[in-house]
C-alpha cells in the first residue's frame, strides 16, 4: 500500500484466514524514534494509553474503518501523544 498517506513508512496488508497489518521503517530514523517514545509512553502512562484506546474505538463506531479514514480519526490525538511521550523521553535521557 505504499506509504499511505505516511510519508517515510512502507505499509502492508495481507487479509485472509489471519489478517496481517506491517509498517516498516528506517531503524533509527524519525518515525522509529517517535513510534518507540509512543509506545514505551503508552506503557509507562495508562490514562495516555486509555485516551488512545478510546480515540481509536470512537473512530470504528463512527464508520471509519478504512485505513486512511481511521488514521485520519486518530491523527490530532497521536500527535499530541507523540509531543508528550517525546518530551518524556528527553526528561528520562536527561537524568541517565
Amino acid at each position: 500500500m505504499g506509504e499511505a498517506g505516511v510519508p517515510g513508512r512502507i505499509y502492508l496488508r495481507r487479509r485472509g484466514a489471519q489478517d496481517l497489518n506491517l509498517q516498516v521503517v528506517r531503524r533509527g530514523g524519525d518515525h522509529w524514534i517517535r513510534n518507540m517514545a509512543l509506545r514505551d509512553y503508552l506503557r509507562a502512562h495508562p490514562d495516555a494509553c486509555a485516551r488512545y484506546a478510546l480515540v481509536k474505538q470512537q473512530a470504528v463506531l463512527s464508520g471509519k474503518n478504512r485505513l486512511l479514514s481511521y488514521s485520519e480519526a486518530k491523527s490530532p490525538l497521536i500527535q499530541e501523544l507523540i509531543d508528550e511521550a517525546m518530551q518524556w523521553r528527553r526528561r528520562l535521557d536527561k537524568r541517565r
